[in-house]
């Protein structure tokens, strides 16, 4: 029992993302698409330098120099672009290649994949914390999300 308890705090730590603010934000990568969207929709692409291909919306994230396949990425290609954060959701891998990314001390941060409409705004806070963007996304979502959510939750 108590091994089961064990194991289970410890996959539950590593399954939750760091929110906490990153130290440089000047060059950033994002591999995956949901949270290319996110950064495009908290206004912060400026400091945008790379996506990976499933980064089609908006347009304007496919004019950005690719990673490759947010899957089958490589060390070389992303740390070519000198990141100084890397956004990447949970099925960003291979796993050798994420391991060889920390080991060499990027800021590299694994956003908690689901869905549901509350692990969604939890994305954009998540990711509104790292960018140090709090308050501004605070206004952004009270703008712009809370009438799509309505719409939706009208048409389910």
């Amino acid at each position: 029992m108590r091994f089961c308890l064990i194991f289970f705090l410890t996959f539950s730590a590593l399954q939750q993302a760091d929110c906490s603010l990153a130290k440089d934000k000047s060059r950033i990568i994002v591999a995956g698409g949901s949270l290319t969207e996110i950064v495009f929709f908290l206004e912060e692409q400026k400091n945008l330098v790379a996506v990976d291909i499933t980064s089609n919306y908006p347009a304007q994230a496919t004019t950005l120099p690719s990673i490759g396949y947010v899957r089958a990425l490589s060390t070389e290609g992303v740390l070519s672009l000198n990141p100084t954060l890397i956004l990447g959701e949970e099925d960003m891998g291979p796993s050798l290649v994420v391991d060889q990314i920390e080991s060499t001390g990027v800021d590299l941060r694994v956003i908690e994949e689901n869905y549901t409409l509350q692990t969604i705004k939890n994305k954009i806070s998540c990711i509104a914390s790292i960018l140090d963007i709090q308050d501004k996304s605070r206004s952004i979502i009270d703008l712009k999300l809370k009438d799509k959510i309505n719409n939706l939750q009208r048409l389910s």
